[in-house]
């Protein structure tokens, strides 16, 4: 439809978007009241020991995800209505962006694996055309640099890097469904709940599965080591980022280890190895991206990859909330904690990629380093991002204060070790919230002329999520247990600890204060103690700059083009081979039919001359002649 409407499908989208919300929120008494509805549509793959039914479950799990998606997804399309406004492809992006929305959606809230499946694979390839979106691959349109100190990317790279990385995590997760679907007979949920403390299976077989499974919320939400897809995902528009980043593709990832973590926790007594395998290495990848993320967040230089190292960063910290809560015995703490984090992170990270978005549309540049000054060419935006990015760096009272606070009192019970890995992460998150504001507003200008036009239609997206992140967060202890509250039933078989919330607190305050602390000193104070702290540092940087794990990557991928290349040359030569081979065969066989015409003449004829022949060789042996 978005291709006949050219111009208006804008308003079907939004129009559609916004119906879906609507729809969503008139279920929401599943969600605050703990009720859980499933319902089987229709059969649609029939087979002789196994029925796959299409349905849907509503429950606050499915409830509270597609309302985050739904909602954000709405903000998002409007504000693309001016953003996108006389860009090529305009058909192409509402078009993809509204199968996003949709594709997420039907992951969300079907009832099986199978269904989820294909959600799961509609979403990577929108996301393919989406982030490929300038697939023409203008100079203009390249991501990386600046020229002299880091490679660029084209468009089409970036989509088809995106499409390979998930794709092969997919390829893991397939696998261990199949065996999940040979132990228990069953893709659906409810059913696999139900018969995982009740069903003896292999479980050899059952921990491999459970290996296999969780590569793929790993790769969907870029968790390491397949980490390195997300931030060539900024080649797409604005829009795109937003919405992947906040409410889509990459919480996709989160929500089916959230979906999956009852049947695991089912599973803990009877398979205690499956279990703790899934949750453990959720756990340790999760931490790893935690520190990786925010890492690479202090050194990029580029306003949206800057949000997307964040990005990578802030749902480690999810998957080390589901991967500890499996672990620890009482799932209820690290379950709520993580999506109530996965919550705030969709408010604030949808926040600021729309201002981000805004900042670049005006100075045209993507570098934070020749911004600057924007404060009274753009206030509207200033206070936006300001907002969002407090919220992000995990300051008091807005939302994401709440949320981490949440996860690292959940984390402190279990592994200590583990809390002070994520708050020195903390800490690096805020100097980079911090940063980002500086460089962009702060200072003298850098970028020349900007007009500082501030369309309210994109603005009022924005502010109005960054207000949300201040409004949620004066509620943030209320939403906090009213997490608890919805998802209890979930997991009322659990043990009981409390979270440690003074360690957490105290934890939270110290990672802010040392942040923000050190990105005040060193880019408002300019303090020559820290600016020569910083040049120190400057041989990690250029070695960090230079992105190891991206260049094995693609080492390994360029070796197995060599090796690929090498038997494709070895197939082309037999080919060739084969074909001369079967081309003089044809020759001689062509010659041979002439002969054998059917005339006795002719016949005669050859036999006489090959008598005459072996004669005069006979007399030459001989001597003879």
């Amino acid at each position: 439809m978005s291709f006949l409407l050219r111009k208006r499908a804008v308003y079907l989208a939004t129009s559609a978007s916004l119906a879906s919300l609507l729809l969503i929120t008139y279920n929401a008494d599943a969600l605050f009241g703990g009720r859980a509805v499933h319902a089987e549509c229709f059969t649609w793959w029939p087979m002789p020991a196994y029925r796959l039914s299409f349905g849907i479950v509503v429950d606050p799990l499915s409830i509270l995800m597609g309302a985050i998606v739904s909602f954000i997804s709405t903000l998002v399309f409007i504000y693309s209505i001016n953003y996108m406004a006389g860009k090529e492809g305009n058909e192409r992006f509402w078009f993809f962006m509204s199968c996003f929305e949709a594709s997420m959606l039907l992951l969300v809230f079907s009832d099986n694996l199978i269904m989820s499946l294909i959600g799961w694979e509609a979403v990577g390839l929108c996301s393919f055309f989406l982030i490929g979106h300038y697939y023409n691959d203008r100079r203009d349109k390249w991501l990386g640099g600046p020229e002299g100190e880091a490679p660029f990317a084209k468009p089409s790279f970036c989509g088809l890097k995106a499409l390979i990385t998930t794709g092969l995590a997919d390829a893991f997760m397939l696998v261990g469904i199949m065996i999940i679907f040979s132990l228990y007979g069953t893709f659906s949920f409810l059913e696999l709940q139900e018969a995982a403390a009740s069903r003896a299976v292999n479980p050899t077989l059952l921990l491999l599965a459970s290996i296999l499974i969780i590569m793929g919320p790993l790769g969907k939400s870029a968790q390491f080591p397949f980490h390195e897809w997300l931030p060539e995902a900024m080649a797409g528009p604005t829009p795109v980022s937003a919405l992947l980043h906040s409410a889509t593709m990459v919480k996709a990832g989160v929500y089916l280890v959230a979906r999956l973590m009852p049947f695991y926790c089912a599973l803990a007594p009877a398979y205690p190895l499956a279990s703790q395998a899934f949750f453990a290495t959720a756990t340790i990848f999760g931490l790893l991206t935690v520190i990786i993320g925010s890492i690479y967040g202090t050194l990029a230089i580029e306003a949206k990859k800057i949000l997307a190292y964040s990005t990578v960063s802030q749902l480690g910290y999810m998957f080390v909330a589901l991967g500890i809560a499996g672990i620890s015995g009482n799932p209820l703490l690290g379950f709520a904690a993580a999506l109530f984090h996965l919550f705030a992170h969709s408010l604030f990270k949808a926040s600021l990629f729309l201002n981000a978005g805004i900042v670049t549309h005006e100075t045209h540049t993507i570098y934070v380093t020749r911004m600057g000054g924007l404060r009274r060419v753009l206030p509207k935006t200033f206070l936006a991002m300001s907002l969002a990015a407090m919220s992000l760096a995990g300051l008091p009272p807005f939302i994401g204060f709440w949320s981490k606070d949440a996860i690292l009192s959940s984390i402190y019970p279990v592994s200590v070790l583990v809390a002070v890995a994520a708050v020195s992460a903390a800490a690096l998150t805020a100097f980079y919230s911090l940063r980002l504001v500086s460089l962009i507003f702060l200072g003298k200008p850098k970028s020349g002329a900007v007009k500082g036009h501030e369309s309210i239609i994109m603005v009022g997206p924005a502010m109005l999520l960054a207000s949300l992140t201040l409004i949620f967060g004066l509620a943030g202890p209320y939403i906090e247990s009213l997490f608890h509250g919805v998802f209890h039933p979930t997991f009322e078989y659990a043990t009981v600890y409390e979270g440690m919330v003074i360690p957490a607190l105290a934890s939270s305050a110290l990672s802010l204060g040392l942040g923000m602390g050190a990105a005040y000193m060193l880019y408002f104070r300019r303090s020559a103690a820290f600016e020569g702290g910083a040049r120190s540092l400057k041989p990690l940087r250029d070695f960090l700059w230079g992105r190891p794990v991206d260049k094995l990557y693609n080492l390994i991928v360029s070796g197995t083009f060599r090796v690929s290349g090498g038997f494709y040359s070895f197939e082309m030569a037999l080919d060739r081979a084969t074909v001369v081979f079967a081309s003089d065969t044809l020759r001689l066989a062509t010659i041979m039919r002439r002969i054998q015409s059917g005339d006795l003449n002719l016949y005669l004829g050859i036999a006489g001359l090959v008598l005459l022949l072996l004669l005069l060789a006979l007399m030459a042996m001989g001597g003879r002649i």
